[in-house]
């Protein structure tokens, strides 16, 4: 959204679920500045509550850029632009490519990925978040190197070592995290980006299995994958441009 708050002609309101403690905002981003930026934390009660919220608001733009991996959120935002009859775009980033060399075992939720590691104990890097880490109580024999943004409040897992991290990784400090741990398989989920290839890149490069775990089914809409792409959408609208 740091494309959209450097433009005085549109006025932007940033919209967090409130899932992150510390969210890492754009410089121009300020949650107490007037004028055209503000931002707003927080769920809207569905689809239906998202709706109210345009219409209160004025809203004729709405963008949902949430991560790849929100299962609610798109469905909500094209509900409520159904209502509203605003236009509606999603931002959604390119999703990793298996690659030669690599070794991905392709999975479609945690409970698999719990299945796919099997009764033998092995030493797992485990890099999905801090939400779902519980899923994987369900095996309790394996070793889980545990990365995440925030600390996780809730570490149940008898054998995990657990620490914090923000992206962006390099590929050569992902190898020694991976080597100095004697990772022998990686559970990720398919989020791609940069900012986190590293970990994908430095597995193909150690012969290191990835079980992969496929994004959730997004609703049909005017897609895009870059931030310069939307801000070219927006720009491109014929309607006058309030907050969105």
């Amino acid at each position: 959204m740091r494309l959209l708050a450097g433009n005085p002609d549109i006025n932007v309101t940033l919209s967090l679920a409130g899932r992150t403690k510390s969210p890492t905002l754009p410089a121009s981003f300020h949650p107490d500045m007037a004028g055209n930026q503000k931002i707003r934390i927080g769920g809207f009660g569905g689809g239906e509550g998202l709706a109210e919220y345009i219409k209160q608001n004025g809203i004729n733009t709405l963008i949902c850029a949430t991560h790849p991996f929100a299962a609610k959120i798109p469905f909500n935002a094209k509900l409520a632009a159904e209502i509203t009859g605003i236009p509606l775009l999603f931002i959604c980033r390119k999703q990793w490519e298996e690659q030669k060399n690599d070794n991905w075992i392709r999975v479609a939720s945690h409970k698999e990925a719990v299945e796919k590691l099997g009764d033998a104990p092995k030493r797992v890097f485990l890099s999905i978040g801090r939400l779902e880490v519980g899923e994987y109580s369900a095996s309790p024999q394996h070793f889980y190197l545990i990365r995440s943004i925030e600390e996780i409040d809730n570490k149940n897992l008898p054998n995990a070592e657990y620490f914090t991290a923000r992206p962006p990784y390099s590929v050569e400090g992902e190898k020694e995290l991976l080597t100095s741990h004697k990772i022998d398989c990686i559970i990720s989920k398919n989020s791609g980006g940069k900012a986190t290839e590293a970990k994908i890149i430095a597995a193909r490069e150690l012969a290191i299995p990835i079980i992969m775990i496929s994004r959730p089914a997004r609703p049909s809409g005017v897609q895009v994958e870059t931030a310069s792409e939307a801000l070219e959408w927006v720009e491109k609208s014929t309607l006058p441009l309030g907050e969105g």
